[in-house]
């Protein structure tokens, strides 16, 4: 629909190429039109690539055809990538020819994303491929406390329901751009993707590794007049401190999730940047975030920042051990429900059972529930508070980290001895 709102209109920039709405649809379609002949709809496929435009162009190809994508990082070690084939069931990799050399050891069929672009198989529009709301859209791999990573299997309805709330409550534009920054292994990759092309705004996709330097991220920035762009606090913290940054008066919003947001990471960024901070959280089981709180440039900030109230679709239940409702004020464990939760773990039944839960509020009712291992509490404003953690997991520019995955993987070495992994701040 938006294709044909805007077909002139561009899309997507790299460098220097720039695909327009038009330009975009016809070579995702190609995409989608050869692997709908090659694999069947349920068929997972990997893509690894380093940032650029054909890794979007793919990505929506996948989508195009029915079928759920995987992502997977091109720096990841050869032993852990192996993993994550395997255990995924994986049959084919879109790949790209900077990137090919490093699956050769690697006993899965590849395809270069430039044969897919450029062999043509019938007419250049997809036939429709029915998806259905529950079915699997994509599959992001999260540490595991098993000493193994897990992949999380998110749907179409999930993902949908993020971006529609994301676009009621922060209104893009066509006029507005987008920076893709994020690694497409993190989840939020996911929503800077989708949601520009669905309202006819325009994504800017950096460099490779680019959004570790703050002062190209000034740069692109300035350049391309970006008004929304999604920082982890302590990249955005890095980013602030850049002696050189600029005003960046293009910006409208800065969105941060994936850890705690300080008040004094507020605090700098309103003395540089004017623009309103929305603070997410939520965690891959739950399709991107599950809550938000918007600090306007005027609110007055002190204490925690509150990561807020549930969006559109989603429930929060705070439960004690025993899983009954904790009073306002009082911890307990974060749980989630509604129309984002995964659909499980893949290829992991027993760990899919232990997170996912069936809660029964009062007789004769029972609602799906996430288990996050988050603690959080209800503030008198209905926000909720974020606290800490019921177990070993912690948190790195964003990623989560099981610390007893490390303490299994290094017991291996050594059998016989102990190991304990802590997180130095």
């Amino acid at each position: 629909q938006q294709v044909a709102k805007t077909p002139e209109h561009t899309a997507l920039k790299f460098r220097d190429t720039i695909l327009t709405y038009k330009s975009l649809n016809l070579l995702s379609s190609k995409v989608a039109n050869n692997l709908s002949s090659a694999f069947r709809k349920d068929t997972i496929i990997g893509i690894f690539m380093e940032r650029c435009e054909e890794m979007v162009v793919a990505i929506w190809g996948i989508l195009k055809s029915g079928k759920c994508y995987l992502p997977l990082d091109p720096n990841l070690p050869s032993k852990r990538l192996e993993y994550l084939v395997k255990n995924a069931g994986l049959n084919v990799i879109v790949t790209h020819s900077k990137t090919a050399a490093k699956l050769h050891s690697q006993d899965v069929r590849t395809i270069d994303i430039a044969v897919l672009i450029s062999k043509m198989q019938g007419k250049d529009e997809p036939d429709l491929v029915q998806s259905n709301p529950n079915d699997p859209a994509y599959v992001i791999y999260t540490s595991g406390s098993t000493g193994d990573p897990k992949g999380v299997i998110n749907t179409h309805k999930g993902l949908l329901n993020r971006i529609i709330w994301m676009q009621k409550e922060m209104q893009l534009k066509s006029t507005d751009k987008i920076l893709q920054k994020t690694p497409y292994t993190f989840d939020v990759s996911v929503w800077e993707f989708v949601w520009p092309f669905l309202y006819g705004a325009c994504l800017i996709v950096a460099e490779p590794e680019g959004h570790k330097d703050p002062e190209y991220l000034q740069n692109v920035i300035d350049k391309e007049r970006i008004t929304t762009i999604h920082f982890v606090p302590s990249m955005l913290n890095a980013f602030l401190k850049n002696p050189y940054l600029g005003d960046c008066r293009s910006l409208l919003r800065i969105i941060c999730s994936g850890e705690a947001l300080s008040v004094d990471t507020v605090k700098q960024s309103r003395m540089k940047i004017n623009s309103d901070i929305y603070n997410l959280y939520g965690p891959t089981e739950a399709s991107i975030d599950v809550t938000s709180y918007k600090i306007k440039k005027e609110d007055e900030i002190q204490g925690n920042i509150p990561i807020g109230k549930p969006i559109d679709n989603m429930q929060i239940y705070i439960l004690d051990r025993n899983l009954n409702p904790v009073p306002i004020g009082v911890s307990g464990e974060i749980h989630i429900g509604g129309m984002g939760l995964a659909k499980g773990y893949l290829n992991n039944l027993k760990l899919t059972d232990e997170k996912f839960i069936t809660w029964s509020p009062d007789k004769g009712t029972s609602v799906r529930l996430y288990k996050t291992g988050d603690i959080g509490s209800y503030d008198s404003d209905g926000n909720i508070r974020y606290s800490g953690r019921n177990d070993g997991q912690i948190k790195i520019r964003g990623y989560r980290i099981e610390l007893s995955e490390i303490e299994i993987v290094i017991k291996r070495f050594k059998p016989e001895t102990e190991a304990v992994c802590l997180m130095h701040t």
